[in-house]
């Protein structure tokens, strides 16, 4: 089962990946232009402004995505006039959501930026423009959604390169032909997720009927499952942007566009996690009333850590190449924070593994717990940190409040789905991530050419030891099988 469990989340996380690897590959293509066209302080601006308008987006969403995904595939109601109500409550409920965000945003936008940005009215002006992004952003979203549970994966890949093409050629052109600035880099996204955000719902008006679908019951249990996902989704929007709102007050825009630099070339790491987890509710929901479901699923959480973490050292290991590359010399010691964000994003990847049981329990009112623990867990750590060590108090902040969400998820998750996980397996492949994480450090500070030849030869070491400890006997034999094949074939 572990094979067959392998091989259809390696398809579709290819797919989903594919995508989600070309879109982060046109965003990093534009890096390099719009880094030095902009100036640091221009650059930290943007990306501190992005980052925290996110966490608007739960107030229009209202949790719907996940109560439609909930409620599409609810026991035997698989009939496509359900699946129409469904999906027309959903948006239904969002689209009411965004009216009325848009007349409190109206009335109070001053007050909130002023709150928000500490009297920055450099950020408010650029913020108050680029918060039209939400509603387009939530809509596209809606109707991505419907696609991946539909499985419309054409449809899907059209809307996300779609919008990423066009949001890059409108940056480029608005910054480099009009010479626009910031201001291009602002507007361009909102331009083009509120045309895109058009086109996915008239692509997905057969799953949007408004009229004959209004069911009161159905509309009352999926606001009560969805605004507790709505809170995880604003708070979990808040967790990635609470870093800008402690660093704007002790550090200058500078050092938060280094800060941004090392956060952009660790969400390469994200188009991991996010392909699988698009792929991997689907299947665990599949596959969970089976009696060997929690052994497949253990063995792929093994699997799943090592990968991630592989992945992230080698990025560690050549991460100040990449930023010479992609954002220019003058950014390169962000290598310096770059470790933490990545082990801080591979083990919050682990949350699909961790609040499985959550998820089967039908008590999402966990979730809401479990991530109001972790933004407090940040919250601490922040006011702990980030005035003292700064940019590195921030993202050991993140790190901290990462693992200590995926732990908690886990203990209350195995409450109602068991999954035994192999602790010194994870510990020593996380420990062996950290090790060569270090070197990198050491090397940077140092400029040993003793330590940049042990960097690389921990980190192929590091590939065989997790080679061996992540795969058994069997699936080592199969592998070589499989090399062999192959290289016979050619």
């Amino acid at each position: 089962m572990l094979h067959n469990a392998l091989k259809f989340l390696i398809k579709d996380t290819a797919i989903y990946g594919i995508a989600g690897a070309i879109t982060k590959f046109i965003a990093l293509f534009s890096v390099p232009i719009v880094a030095r066209v902009l100036t640091k302080d221009e650059f930290g601006t943007l990306n501190t402004i992005i980052a925290i308008t996110v966490v608007f987006s739960g107030f229009i969403t209202l949790g719907q995505d996940s109560s439609v995904a909930r409620w599409f595939f609810d026991k035997d109601k698989s009939d496509k006039e359900y699946k129409v109500k469904v999906v027309s409550t959903g948006f239904l409920l969002q689209l009411t959501a965004t009216v009325i965000f848009a007349i409190v945003f109206f009335f109070f936008h001053g007050r909130i930026g002023t709150l928000i940005f500490k009297e920055d009215y450099n950020l408010i002006h650029y913020w108050e423009y680029y918060i039209f992004a939400l509603p387009g952003g939530a809509f596209l979203l809606f109707s991505n959604n419907v696609f991946k549970w539909t499985f419309q994966r054409n449809k899907y890949l059209f809307l996300t390169l779609g919008n990423s093409i066009s949001t890059i050629l409108l940056t480029l052109v608005f910054i480099l032909v009009y010479d626009m600035g910031i201001f291009g880099a602002i507007i361009a996204p909102v331009i083009s997720v509120n045309l895109f955000s058009v086109i996915s719902l008239v692509m997905n008006r057969n799953y949007i009927k408004l009229t004959n679908n209004f069911d009161k019951e159905l509309i009352i249990q999926m606001l009560k499952y969805g605004l507790p996902f709505s809170l995880i989704a604003i708070v979990a929007a808040l967790l990635p942007s609470m870093d800008r709102l402690f660093l704007i007050r002790y550090v200058n825009m500078d050092v938060i566009g280094e800060y941004s630099v090392s956060l952009k070339i660790a969400s390469l790491l994200m188009l991991i996690t996010g392909a699988f987890q698009i792929s991997f509710g689907p299947y665990a929901y599949s596959i969970w009333k089976k009696p060997e479901a929690p052994k497949v699923l253990s063995e792929l959480f093994t699997i799943y850590l090592g990968v991630l973490l592989v992945i992230g050292t080698t990025m560690t290991v050549f991460g100040k190449i990449g930023i010479q590359l992609f954002a220019g010399e003058q950014y390169v010691k962000s290598i310096l924070v770059l470790p933490f964000i990545l082990l801080a994003y591979a083990i919050r990847g682990l949350n699909q593994f961790s609040t499985i049981g959550i998820n089967w329990s039908k008590k999402s009112y966990f979730n809401v717990f479990s991530i109001l623990i972790q933004l407090a867990v940040l919250l601490v750590f922040n006011f702990l940190l980030t005035e003292k060590f700064k940019i590195f108090g921030a993202a050991g902040a993140l790190l901290i409040s990462n693992l200590v969400y995926v732990i908690f998820t886990f203990i209350i998750s195995n409450m109602y789905y068991k999954i035994k996980i192999d602790i010194t397996k994870s510990l020593v492949i996380i420990s062996l991530a950290v090790t060569v994480h270090s070197i990198v450090l050491f090397d940077f500070y140092y400029n040993s050419s003793f330590l940049t030849i042990a960097k690389f030869a921990t980190l192929i070491v590091y590939y065989f030891i997790l080679y061996f400890i992540i795969l058994n006997r069997d699936q080592r034999l199969s592998v070589a099988l499989k090399v062999q094949s192959v290289m016979k074939l050619k």
